[in-house]
């Protein structure tokens, strides 16, 4: 028991640091991370709506189409995603009305939210407890379609990234970009430096910390077998 506790202890952690890390790399100004694009570039254009409400929504999006998809084996155990979902997207809007008063130095903040970002995943994915959303959704997919993992991912990734760069959804951005740039502070919210910083800082972190998953269920890029794995075990 104190075994378990002690790992779900590390894996809330993780999802904190986490949050804390993409809202780090957003007040940058630069962008965000990959997986936050959509949600990033939404609470924009609906200023009401705000950036953590929106990753919760598209998260509840990623866990329906993972039950959508996998159906009968698509594990209860599972649905436990939907906590972590509220934990990370109610930090996202803590750390953000936390951090309003900040006016960081752009490219310094964005390197720093990269780190925070890339050692919140290691302290995460180390337990070995359940997947994040956006990472079962990819698993899920990876599953049904019997494509790597890791080929999955690059392609999720950059689906989000051209979504949230498309004109339909900038385009109640403009504004706010534009005043942004008159002011010296240029928003680029997706298809951005700190996307493709934040992926290399992960992995490098990963690969260098030992805690990439090899055998966590359904995130091994060598293998088909851990993403078949993924909804059959829990460990």
């Amino acid at each position: 028991m104190s075994r378990q506790i002690e790992r779900l202890v590390w894996f809330s952690a993780g999802i904190l640091i986490n949050s804390f890390g993409i809202v780090l790399i957003t007040k940058g100004a630069l962008g965000t991370s990959q997986i936050s694009s959509i949600p990033y570039v939404l609470s924009l254009q609906l200023p009401s709506i705000s950036f953590g409400m929106f990753s919760f929504i598209m998260n509840m999006v990623y866990i329906v189409l993972q039950a959508l998809l996998l159906r009968r084996q698509f594990k209860p155990i599972q649905l436990l995603q939907i906590v972590v979902n509220v934990v990370f997207s109610a930090s996202i809007d803590v750390f953000m009305a936390m951090l309003s008063f900040y006016a960081p130095q752009q490219l310094l903040s964005a390197i720093a939210g990269c780190i925070v970002l890339a050692f919140g995943i290691s302290v995460e994915v180390a337990p070995d407890l359940i997947m994040v959303p956006g990472e079962g959704i990819v698993a899920a997919i990876s599953k049904v379609s019997g494509r790597r993992f890791g080929s999955v991912k690059v392609v999720f990734d950059v689906t989000l990234i051209l979504i949230s760069s498309s004109r339909h959804c900038c385009r109640g951005c403009f504004s706010a970009i534009s005043s942004a740039w008159a002011s010296g502070r240029c928003s680029l919210p997706s298809a951005s430096a700190s996307s493709s910083i934040s992926s290399t800082a992960m992995c490098r972190c990963f690969s260098i910390s030992g805690h990439w998953p090899k055998n966590r269920k359904g995130v091994d890029h060598e293998d088909q077998k851990s993403a078949d794995q993924g909804y059959g075990t829990h460990r």
